[in-house]
């Protein structure tokens, strides 16, 4: 069985490594004799056996070479009315045909119709950014593509939203109500599906894969954590930090320099009066420099002159950063992911949401209390939240482990529901 997997953006996004290798998993699993091609945005970051194409997006969107990302509107001119007449010619003659196309995104659109399903990969695609809502809209496509064809077309646990504006509200829903699965993976998505009106009979909640994606043992995590100076056996404690550019990445966001001021006073307060050591994580390090939080973590880490702080330039694999995560005593978190790599460990996190995915996660583990609107954030609040945690941090790790024992177990069978549904439905 052939089965093509769509919207994967890059491995160099931690979270998204750890949640496309935990999807190739379960998929291999549940289909040990299947084809899997998967349609990147970044084609060059995952080395294996899987067979790699690029995305629709990635023939319209590209890195420069200074790094930042760029638009090709002529590309998106061309592309999308062949790829259409390419839709045309297989829906209502049964043929191959490939207008103006490369050869590379021939492949592309040809993986869809030599496909049995079409998967969405797990993550967070579908929300309202800034801008003329491009990257929506071809999210959107990419998966309307797979519907036209005729192809089952499944989406692995997802958040969705928030989705404001009313053209991209009708569009969701009308994907959602003609893909034949869409697992919806915390509380705050489960709402926007209500209310963009997505059919019940169509969707199911199914926690975040990354919460079953398995870690490396202890031990490799802290000889990688010692490579870079870390102890975590001394008598300074320490937390672990992730930042990010929401500025850089959505442009309705105007307070990125109010978010770096909140980290910089809560943290610094923090690690004075505790003794504690920061260690800056890279969680996402690109393909592009928005996407590069390393750029971020240097600025903050500058401004802390005054305390220990470790800055780690060095991503590990993905299952090593989420033992690494889980070594830290205290996590003050704004990627999502690295929060649930610090859960799965046990550590407590104080989250930062940029997104309402984030308050969505925690709330599933009972730590809403624990989690600030990247928004609303202020140095105090976020102070506030990070020495509650700390004071209470014995008592949050037994309850975190508890909890997050039943999210793996439901997390590890995402898949399998995509097989009950084809042997009931063909």
């Amino acid at each position: 069985m052939n089965i093509l997997v769509i919207n994967v953006h890059s491995l160099t996004n931690t979270g998204d490594a750890a949640l496309t290798l935990e999807m190739l998993r379960q998929l291999r699993q549940q289909f040990p004799d299947s084809r899997i091609t998967m349609a990147m945005d970044d084609p060059a970051s995952l080395d294996g056996d899987t067979y790699i194409i690029g995305s629709i997006l990635r023939w319209c969107k590209t890195r420069a070479a200074d790094g930042r990302s760029v638009w090709h509107v002529g590309n998106l001119i061309r592309f999308l009315p062949a790829s259409l007449l390419s839709l045309l010619a297989f829906r209502l003659f049964g043929k191959r045909f490939f207008p103006g196309m490369t050869q590379a995104q021939r492949e592309t659109i040809e993986a869809y119709f030599n496909a049995r399903i079409v998967v969405s990969k797990p993550g967070g695609f579908l929300y309202t950014s800034g801008g003329l809502g491009m990257p929506f809209l071809l999210t959107i496509y990419t998966i309307a593509f797979a519907i036209l064809c005729n192809k089952p077309h499944y989406m692995l646990p997802q958040s969705i939203g928030p989705i404001t504006r009313p053209w991209q509200r009708w569009l969701t829903r009308w994907a959602l109500n003609h893909s034949r699965l869409t697992m919806i993976r915390e509380p705050a998505s489960v709402r926007e599906m209500v209310a963009i009106g997505a059919d019940h009979n169509r969707w199911v909640a199914v926690p975040d894969l990354a919460f079953g994606f398995p870690p490396a043992p202890a031990e490799i995590a802290r000889a990688w954590l010692a490579q870079h100076g870390v102890s975590c056996d001394t008598d300074r404690p320490c937390i672990g930090v992730t930042a990010m550019n929401w500025r850089a990445q959505n442009s309705a966001f105007n307070l990125q320099k109010q978010y770096e001021d909140a980290l910089c006073g809560a943290l610094s307060r923090f690690a004075a009066a505790s003794h504690a050591r920061l260690i800056f994580f890279p969680h996402a390090i690109g393909p592009t420099i928005e996407q590069d939080d390393r750029v971020v973590a240097r600025q903050i880490a500058a401004r802390l002159s005054g305390c220990d702080v470790t800055l780690i330039e060095e991503q590990a694999s993905p299952d090593v950063m989420k033992a690494a995560f889980g070594q830290m005593e205290l996590f003050v978190g704004t990627r999502m992911h690295s929060n649930i790599f610090a859960l799965s460990g046990g550590t407590p996190v104080v989250a930062i949401g940029y997104l309402h995915k984030t308050e969505g996660i925690m709330r599933m583990l009972n730590l809403a209390s624990f989690v600030i609107d990247i928004r609303h954030l202020t140095a105090d609040a976020l102070l506030e939240k990070i020495e509650r945690a700390w004071h209470t941090r014995a008592t949050l790790r037994q309850s975190i482990r508890t909890a997050v024992a039943e999210l793996v177990e439901s997390a590890s069978c995402a898949t399998a529901l995509i097989a009950d549904d084809l042997s009931r439905h063909g």
